[in-house]
């Protein structure tokens, strides 16, 4: 059975060892008509003993039933010199219930109940001798000396049957009457850069007996028994999600540095600037990077996504060791934005402000030909910016784009390889403020009619939307549609859109004070909510709380009476 480790160090807090008196002797005459006795059957011989209080009907005993005998078909199979009692702590269950309860779980060791002598048995386990009792499942652990390590329950079996795997082995170290060489359990830790403990990371002991823990949510491990006296080499791997914490904003951090604008201080800023591995920074390592927001790779072909500072650890011995700590940097990442917990589909919603992207929003008509062009409003006021631009694939076929006038943009900045699915990725960054607006032009078929900002948003599905202003401080990117038909008509933008929490916001940009009301209606057409709101001449934000909708695609309208100003798709993750 593979036993993960990575709560160990938490669970063990749970586990105390009462050490005051032995373990009084008992007799029980189990459900197979067999007499036993703790220590002369099982003790004297130089086994350490288990003893499970239960009984057949408790849910949590139930629930614990495989992870019990999983353990136990381990130790059996590792000659661990161990014996399992479960002793019933009611007075109804019978011969007939908790053999019906072994057999259901595969349980193959004694079981006694109150007919058999259970009742005193565990008394000393359920009256506070050893420790609090908590209830059923409750476990001791009794080495060959009599010692008790009574483990307290806790609400996770499998950190349970964890906690009771290392009693186990600790009591049979402890008696060591065969001169069995001496072993230990090593903890440690892995922090990034910010000091956040880093989850999933496999931390490999190679030597007289390998062995490999994947760190849990606060970074941190515990191996099983190793041999204390003998040498490893402990290595750490972790290799997943390239993307996490990369973006335009390394690009640019990397950029200063070739032209030596903005020189790195630390020997960490090298390491994860060299993406491709080839031992300096260069403007090779900003081609990898970009590839990789916009999609284009998925991983860097030289390189692995963490290392860490060691690399790896030579131990000549395990005696007496403390902790060992690790530091781990992500690959490309210059800002230190990767998210240590894993959750790396989330997007950072304390920015403020927006880069505002500006598309004329009108009506097409199957089969015509719909040029579209792209200009960015304020772009002067930011140094680099990435998204994914949208677009239905059934309602508008993409022919060609037309790059714009802006320095250093070109096809090497897009990703175009899944236009068939309706995704257009960029990024771009500059080193000089541009008075340009127009990013570039889309040609397209349209394939049914409508009005364009149905079928256009802009969102992160491939490229994580976000701009980033002179202060390299972090901005949403919104998609606001003009109309230069009906100069009345407000400019609106939703984002973040997708959203991932429970709290969009609406932009309304307009020249004259009204009364608008928003409403939101599911794929079917039914209102779910209605709100009534007073515009004001000029820009303001409009907050809408989707904490009561589930996970997927709404239809937002802006009205004003009986005329409908803007209807856009709202997808919430």
């Amino acid at each position: 059975m593979r036993l993960r480790l990575s709560l160990l160090i938490f669970l063990l807090t749970y586990s105390l060892s009462v050490i005051a008196q032995k373990a009084p002797d008992f007799k029980v005459t189990t459900t197979d008509k067999e007499d036993i006795s703790l220590y002369g059957s099982y003790l004297e011989q130089g086994k350490s003993v288990v003893i499970e209080l239960f009984f057949v009907d408790c849910p949590p005993c139930r629930s614990f039933a495989p992870f019990m005998a999983d353990l136990h078909s381990e130790m059996v199979e590792k000659d661990i010199q161990v014996e399992f009692i479960s002793l019933s702590v009611v007075d109804w269950d019978t011969d007939e219930t908790v053999n019906g309860f072994k057999s259901e779980f595969k349980h193959d060791w004694p079981f006694a109940h109150f007919g058999g002598g259970s009742e005193e048995a565990s008394e000393p386990y359920r009256d506070g001798t050893f420790g609090t009792y908590f209830g059923t499942p409750t476990i001791a652990v009794i080495s060959p000396d009599g010692t008790v390590n009574y483990v307290r329950r806790v609400f996770n079996n499998e950190g349970y049957i964890e906690a009771v795997e290392t009693a186990i082995i600790e009591s049979q170290t402890a008696f060591n009457e065969n001169n069995e060489p001496a072993t230990a359990t090593i903890s440690g830790g892995i922090n990034t850069l910010k000091g956040e403990g880093l989850a999933g990371v496999t931390v490999n002991f190679s030597g007289a007996k390998d062995t490999s823990i994947i760190t849990g949510a606060d970074g941190s491990f515990q191996t099983g028994s190793l041999l204390a006296e003998e040498s490893y080499t402990v290595s750490l791997e972790k290799n997943d999600d390239y993307s996490n914490g990369v973006t335009t904003f390394d690009i640019i951090f990397i950029s200063k540095h070739i032209l030596g604008i903005d020189t790195f201080t630390t020997s960490q800023e090298y390491i994860a600037a060299d993406v491709n591995n080839s031992g300096g920074v260069t403007t090779f390592d900003l081609v990898q990077i970009r590839q990789l927001i916009l999609g284009v790779i998925t991983a860097f072909p030289n390189n692995t996504s963490w290392v860490f500072e060691p690399a790896e650890v030579q131990l000549s011995s395990l005696a007496d060791l403390g902790t060992l700590s690790f530091r781990g940097i992500k690959i490309g990442d210059l800002n230190i934005s990767a998210k240590a917990d894993g959750l790396v589909g989330t997007t950072d919603r304390t920015r403020k402000g927006a880069l505002t992207l500006l598309m004329e929003d009108r009506e097409v008509s199957v089969g015509e030909k719909v040029k579209v062009e792209l200009n960015a409003k304020d772009l002067s006021a930011v140094q680099g910016f990435q998204f994914t631009l949208a677009f239905m694939p059934t309602a508008l076929k993409l022919e060609d784009l037309g790059i714009g006038n802006l320095p250093n943009y070109n096809a090497s900045n897009f990703n175009l390889s899944n236009k068939e699915k309706g995704l257009i990725s960029t990024s771009w960054d500059t080193r000089n403020e541009q008075q340009n607006t127009g990013l570039f032009t889309l040609n397209f078929i349209a394939q049914q009619s409508g009005r364009l900002s149905e079928f256009v948003q802009v969102n992160s599905d491939l490229t994580q939307a976000a701009a980033y202003d002179w202060n390299s401080e972090a901005l949403d990117v919104k998609l606001a549609f003009t109309n230069t038909n009906n100069p009345n008509l407000p400019e609106v933008s939703l984002y973040p859109n997708p959203s991932a929490t429970n709290t969009v916001f609406l932009e309304i940009s307009t020249d004259r004070a009204k009364a608008v009301n928003v409403s939101i209606t599911d794929i079917t057409g039914r209102t779910l909510q209605t709100t009534t709101h007073s515009i004001k001449e000029g820009t303001q934000i409009i907050t809408i709380n989707t904490g009561k909708f589930s996970s997927g695609v709404y239809m937002l309208q802006l009205n004003q009476g009986a005329v409908n100003l803007k209807t856009m798709r709202l997808i919430k993750q």
